[in-house]
């Protein structure tokens, strides 16, 4: 048996990323170590929730700062330092998985105490992300967060046991920027829907008609937030489209983003759409029941630099479920994982919306059932087990 592990992460293990991204992977991690100590942080509402992964694996949880602005986030981290530190003295940890740059810091600072190896779950570009949705706005102040951020990820790169990415084309950034080659993994975003078995068309037709929709519709879905990098409005501007060819066509968006999703759906160019669209929040375990009856899904995030380190858990969710999906281009390695299973359109220019009512019959047409194998390869959680095991095997 493999020895003790730390893993920390600021985000929290009840909320719908936790359930989908964190969890399933901890459970994985506890079958290779003897014992896993978790460090996480929880929203209010969740703070005193149980939760039960596995017998091995020792739950700190801490309440998210949701209040005092940057200043919250400042004591958290502080928290996160002292709660990991308390750890370390009072356990024989032999090193640390941290997932996300926040969490990461906190290693380089114990590895100064400790002399501690850790791992860097790498999950995208956070400093650039914060610049792109405006959370540090321009100025000399976030000028100088933006260098001193930057020098602390080059020295946590250089300093980590092992790099974990999301995408190829950021995995090869790293080759050309920085010398560390012989320690990155490739690990994308995955998920278990694969254990899943699609219900048979009767059962189909029931669970259509218990959402409110016309047993004959093709179904085109959008799922997860809206507002930032996720635009919804581009993917209502298909469906408008959509529907003056697929008479017969339904839109489902799953998001917990309500409010802003009706505001959206409430515009006046939008008004032909009412009655074909349901908007619905649903927790994430029930994700795969809508999902065996939609036929494409549908999908637009805001092309920026920071999507070359990406990997859409929306997107990796679809086809798992064998669902061909609409997307824009240069999104991680999707332009090149949709080309390799065939499983969807890419636009190059969502204003030019033209070009996919050529290619939709085709999707359309595709076999379910081979599709979710050919995407297997890429997004199922055999991978990460895979992966792991060689990771954690030298921590022995």
């Amino acid at each position: 048996m493999f020895k003790n592990c730390l893993y920390l992460t600021y985000d929290g293990l009840h909320d719908p990323l936790g359930q989908s991204q964190i969890i399933p992977y901890l459970k994985i991690i506890s079958k290779k170590v003897s014992k896993l100590y978790v460090i996480s942080f929880e929203k209010k509402k969740n703070i005193n929730k149980n939760i039960y992964i596995s017998e091995n694996i020792f739950l700190i949880k801490l309440k998210f700062s949701d209040s005092f602005g940057k200043l919250g986030k400042i004591l958290d981290m502080l928290k996160l330092f002292f709660y990991s530190f308390k750890l370390l003295i009072k356990n024989k940890i032999s090193f640390i998985h941290a997932r996300s740059h926040l969490s990461a810091y906190i290693c380089l600072l114990l590895k100064f105490f400790f002399k501690i190896d850790f791992i860097f779950d790498f999950r995208g570009l956070w400093i650039e992300e914060r610049i792109e949705n405006r959370s540090w706005k321009k100025g000399l102040i976030y000028n100088f967060f933006f260098l001193i951020f930057k020098l602390l990820e080059k020295k946590t790169l250089k300093n980590s046991y092992k790099i974990i990415v999301l995408t190829k084309t950021f995995k090869e950034f790293l080759y050309l920027n920085f010398d560390i080659k012989n320690k990155v993994y490739l690990i994308p975003c995955v998920n278990n829907f694969y254990n899943y078995s699609n219900p048979n068309y009767l059962k189909k037709k029931i669970f259509k008609k218990k959402i409110g929709f016309n047993e004959k519709n093709k179904i085109f879905c959008y799922l997860g937030s809206v507002g930032g990098i996720y635009d919804l409005e581009k993917v209502l501007d298909i469906f408008i489209l959509i529907k003056k060819k697929y008479y017969f066509s339904s839109f489902l968006i799953l998001t917990n983003n309500l409010k802003l999703t009706k505001s959206i759906i409430s515009k006046t160019k939008y008004f032909s759409l009412k009655n074909r669209i349901k908007v619905l929040s649903i927790k994430w375990k029930e994700i795969k029941n809508y999902l065996s009856i939609v036929d494409i899904g549908v999908n637009y995030i805001k092309n920026g630099f920071p999507r070359i380190a990406q990997s859409p858990t929306r997107t990796n969710e679809f086809l798992s479920m064998g669902v061909p999906i609409i997307t824009n281009n240069n999104i991680g390695d999707l332009d090149e994982i949709l080309k390799k299973i065939n499983g969807g359109i890419v636009i190059n220019n969502f204003n030019n919306k033209l070009p996919i009512f050529n290619k939709i019959d085709n999707l359309l047409c595709l076999d379910k059932n081979l599709l979710k194998i050919k995407s297997r390869n890429f997004f199922s959680m055999h991978l990460v087990d895979k992966y792991y095991s060689e990771i954690y095997e030298t921590r022995r």
